[in-house]
């Protein structure tokens, strides 16, 4: 088991919007974009280094993006996108982004309908892991995360015929010292209501717009302007 694991949080409305995506598409898997929060441990001594899992305290899954469904290919074990998608998905991403600048496209979510009580990402050329983890970790390392994250969501373990909510799954790629790849079970993650406190912190917005922080901003944009930067 990797070493203290970051806790994963989502928040009630966030998580009531994923749960009616996966309804409407049952019986087959479902598709939905989420943007997290990944929050430290403590601050970093160097700004720009590498963020490895270990250094984070939780992850919070504050805003998602809802596929349209007319875009979607849905079967009982896949679902994929149209080629037209990713242009479409792309805005929506960076327009919630540039209002909540801590959150980032940095891990999947689909639904695994088949499952009950408990799931693992599958593996294969066209599996979770190979398909879509791996590729998803190099573009991570690229803006300095060493890790990426697959959410994925089943149905609770049935009682008396019928099956419990859905359970949302966490899991983590991160690249060992050998240069191997690792898969970290993240365990499921916890409801919030909307104004936990790491919510609230998941989506705040850009300094330009924080109080007092706006006129240091703007302090120090003058200040590079003055020395031609």
């Amino acid at each position: 088991m990797y070493p203290t694991p970051p806790r994963l949080l989502i928040s009630a409305s966030i998580r009531a919007a994923v749960c009616r995506e996966l309804d409407r598409v049952l019986p087959d898997e479902g598709l939905v974009v989420p943007l997290l929060a990944a929050q430290r441990r403590r601050p970093l001594r160097d700004p720009c280094a590498p963020i490895a899992l270990a250094h984070l305290q939780r992850l919070v899954i504050a805003r998602a993006v809802l596929i349209p469904a007319e875009l979607q290919v849905n079967t009982f074990a896949r679902v994929s996108v149209l080629p037209s998608t990713d242009a479409l998905v792309d805005q929506q991403i960076a327009a919630v982004i540039h209002r909540h600048p801590a959150l980032r496209a940095c891990a999947y979510l689909h639904s695994h309908p088949f499952a009950r009580g408990w799931t693992r990402p599958s593996r294969g050329l066209r599996g979770d892991v190979e398909g879509h983890m791996l590729p998803l970790l190099a573009r991570n390392q690229e803006a300095g995360l060493n890790a990426a994250f697959s959410f994925i969501a089943c149905r609770g373990a049935a009682h008396r015929g019928v099956s419990n909510d859905w359970l949302l799954h966490g899991f983590a790629l991160v690249e060992a010292a050998t240069g191997h790849h690792r898969l970290v079970d993240l365990g499921l993650a916890q409801p919030v209501s909307d104004d936990c406190a790491a919510v609230q912190r998941a989506l705040l917005p850009p300094l330009s717009r924080r109080e007092p922080w706006r006129f240091l901003l703007r302090r120090w944009r003058r200040e590079l302007r003055r020395r031609g930067l």
